[in-house]
């Protein structure tokens, strides 16, 4: 039976099923193209790791925290400053040297993670290796990518053109096939976006069920005693995953909620305290963490 020929309720159910299955046939053709085995998973480099999570704010977020762990950084009221007598080369990789020289003098950290300048350095310090190993998209996989949505809005715009130039001619509403078509074709401009490749997803989420066992003991890490440990737990499962009670400067990442603000605790209110659900009488935890020290550094990708 020619589906053209369907009454409009039937053809929009055929037209349901059709723009599904083309959604279906995009996101598998990803799937498979972006597959394979990885030369090697970055298991030794956090900065890698994070920019694979999450892109370049991540992985400055990443060396901030790593550098304060490493009291090579203060943190004071949500502003970040190099200490004294530190210097721009004491940081291990580009990342590091480059948030040293940013707070030479004091600055937001808000500001320095989304500075264009360290996310630039990042992206040069961690891309090419993540290209290289098929874990991030490369212009070729964009230009892919993109081939694929073009011919399939064109397959159901088509589809849906056909059919309204027949309800037209029969004088009957199209409207519903309009909107579906519209639906559909934007829908398959989500299979555009993406930082990683289909790779890039399972390895991090490989890496995820390796340092499983890491987060579950997150609260145990002791401020400038396991920096390397904090470096991957953040790298592999983001900022929420590191206490904010051992590691108190965490705090400066998170936008301040406005003025007057409610909170509240699993829906109930908070008892009528003036201080934030749960834990914010211990924000102070002894000085905000300005003397977060430690010793070892951690390595990252561009590192000497």
């Amino acid at each position: 039976m020619n589906p053209f020929d369907l009454p409009g309720p039937q053809f929009l159910a055929f037209y349901a099923l059709f723009g599904a299955a083309t959604l279906a046939v995009v996101y598998q053709t990803r799937q498979w193209s972006e597959a394979g085995e990885p030369g090697r998973v970055p298991v030794s480099d956090p900065y890698a790791i994070a920019y694979l999570r999450g892109g370049p704010t991540e992985a400055v977020r990443l060396g901030i925290t790593v550098l304060i762990d490493r009291q090579l950084l203060d943190v004071t009221d949500d502003t970040a400053e190099i200490r004294k007598g530190v210097k721009p080369a004491h940081g291990v990789n580009e990342i590091e040297r480059g948030i040293l020289e940013e707070t030479e003098r004091a600055k937001p950290v808000l500001d320095l993670a989304t500075s264009a300048r360290l996310q630039a350095l990042a992206r040069k310090s961690c891309v090419p290796e993540l290209m290289r190993l098929g874990l991030i998209v490369t212009p070729e996989v964009m230009s892919r990518r993109q081939t694929r949505v073009v011919v399939a809005v064109a397959v159901l715009l088509t589809v849906a053109a056909i059919k309204v130039a027949v309800g037209l001619s029969r004088n009957r509403p199209v409207s519903f096939l309009v909107l579906s078509a519209i639906v559909f074709s934007v829908a398959t401009f989500f299979f555009v976006r993406g930082l990683r490749t289909s790779r890039g997803d399972r390895v991090l989420d490989d890496l995820r069920t390796l340092f499983d066992a890491l987060r579950g003991r997150a609260e145990d890490l002791r401020p400038n005693a396991s920096t390397s440990e904090l470096a991957l737990l953040m790298a592999v499962f983001g900022l929420e995953a590191v206490s904010v009670y051992q590691f108190p400067f965490v705090k400066a990442f998170r936008r301040p909620q406005p003025v007057g603000a409610t909170n509240s605790c699993g829906g109930s209110s908070c008892g009528g305290s003036t201080s934030s659900c749960g834990s914010s009488s211990g924000s102070s935890c002894g000085g905000g963490g300005s003397s977060c020290g430690g010793g070892g550094g951690c390595g990252g990708c561009g590192g000497s």
